[in-house]
């Protein structure tokens, strides 16, 4: 069990030149890195963090403990969304069905294509087009004890701990005060997520054709270290650090699959039919 770092990209206002703050500013505007923008035309960004700052003071919260909370609640509806994929629940569905935590906080999310790139520049980024996070996701947080709720982008837990930024008169702003009430903070606890990780077997691509051959999936099976049989009608080779699944019929498995001392990170828990290619990776997820 670990806590998740920060990122290592922290840089805020007064880090900055007056010159790199105008560079800064200006990409913020609508139509600038975003349609919407990250500030309104008539906002100033020393401004909007200065006061976004003062509020955080008068609660005694801190900007890291907003941003850690998100990350946190988000890691955690990401686990459990992706766990009830495991048990035959579509992704999507269980997205829009929403994840609960702590018994009282519902989380939901909206999906896009692309990705919003942070605003800011690394912080030792040799130009200002050096950006040093992104996101593709919008989310709802609801309170079910307090019938109130807090909408943001997944950028925007970098944008609060990493520059202390909330945004300013855009759609996409998180009011910190409300969002110290939904989330219900507390002074002086630490939010830091936690996280635990695995060793799992990853799927690095498939071919429906039982006979076919796919990223040197033939010399893996014709020099196996080991087979193991995982029903009369598929088997699984070990070679050259990585795994090959040879399988005639599409099964659902009884319960996950573990193999060389990690587990097959299948799809609905489901073996599909053909050939596919799988190699270790570490997985981590965040639990708290």
């Amino acid at each position: 069990m670990a806590n998740n770092p920060n990122f290592a990209n922290q840089l805020y206002i007064q880090d900055l030149t007056a010159d790199q703050i105008a560079q800064i500013q200006s990409g913020m505007l609508p139509n600038g890195l975003s349609e919407e923008g990250f500030l309104g035309p008539s906002d100033d960004l020393a401004t909007v963090i200065q006061a976004d700052t003062s509020v955080l003071r008068d609660l005694g919260i801190t900007h890291k403990q907003v941003g850690d909370r998100l990350d946190s609640l988000m890691g955690q509806a990401m686990w459990q969304w992706e766990l009830a994929t495991k048990k035959g629940i579509g992704y999507f569905d269980a997205r829009e069905s929403g994840a609960i935590v702590d018994a009282k906080l519902r989380i939901t999310a909206q999906g896009w294509a692309g990705s919003q790139s942070c605003p800011f520049p690394k912080k030792d980024a040799k130009n200002i087009f050096e950006t040093c996070g992104s996101g593709s996701m919008d989310y709802t947080i609801t309170n079910q004890q307090l019938d109130t709720r807090i909408k943001f982008p997944s950028l925007i837990a970098h944008l609060v701990r990493d520059h202390h930024f909330f945004e300013g008169s855009t759609p996409y702003r998180l009011d910190p005060r409300e969002a110290v009430a939904v989330l219900d903070l507390k002074p002086g606890v630490d939010y830091t997520p936690i996280t635990e990780s695995e060793s799992i077997w990853t799927n690095r691509g498939s071919t429906s054709d039982p006979k076919g051959k796919i990223r040197g999936s033939q010399s893996i099976i014709e020099n196996a270290t080991e087979i193991i049989e995982i029903n009369p009608n598929t088997q699984m080779y070990f070679g050259q650090g990585k795994a090959v699944i040879v399988a005639t019929e599409t099964f659902e498995l009884a319960n996950p699959l573990r193999a060389d001392g990690s587990t097959v990170d299948a799809y609905r828990n489901e073996i599909w039919r053909g050939v596919s290619i799988w190699e270790k990776t570490v997985k981590t997820y965040t639990i708290g």
